[in-house]
């Protein structure tokens, strides 16, 4: 990510009324201290901790999530192993501010794979954002 884009999707971020201050800013705070670099857990965790701020929100803003079967940050952008043994890698959106985070991170253009399981629980949550249901 070139320096002129984070600015971009940090403007994008403060200005949304989807998600909480704290949250906002330490999801700036991450793509600040990744210094161009694909956001990680190494960066997140830190600025939410130092913003007070939910880790799973401000990662969902930067396009992670927490798998609910093994309890690792997943990149949502990218494939899972092919391997069939490995952990199916379910990322969990366990709350609406958290949803509200991963949707933002949509509508900046950050990718989603098309194969990313999220549990049923999400179909109701996302008729919510959906103004045709």
């Amino acid at each position: 990510m070139q320096p002129e884009e984070a600015t971009t999707i940090a403007e994008k971020i403060i200005d949304s009324d989807l998600m909480p201050k704290p949250t906002a800013l330490a999801v700036i705070a991450a793509i600040q201290a990744a210094g161009g670099a694909r956001v990680g857990p190494e960066h997140f965790v830190p600025a939410a901790k130092a913003k007070r701020a939910k880790v799973r929100s401000v990662a969902a803003a930067c396009g992670w999530g927490r798998c609910w079967h093994c309890g690792e940050w997943r990149d949502v952008g990218a494939e899972p192993p092919d391997d069939p043994c490995t952990c199916p890698c379910v990322v969990e959106v366990i709350d609406d501010e958290t949803w509200a985070a991963l949707s933002v991170y949509f509508l900046c253009g950050g990718p989603i794979r098309a194969s990313l399981g999220l549990p049923a629980s999400l179909a109701a949550r996302s008729r919510h954002f959906d103004p045709a249901v």
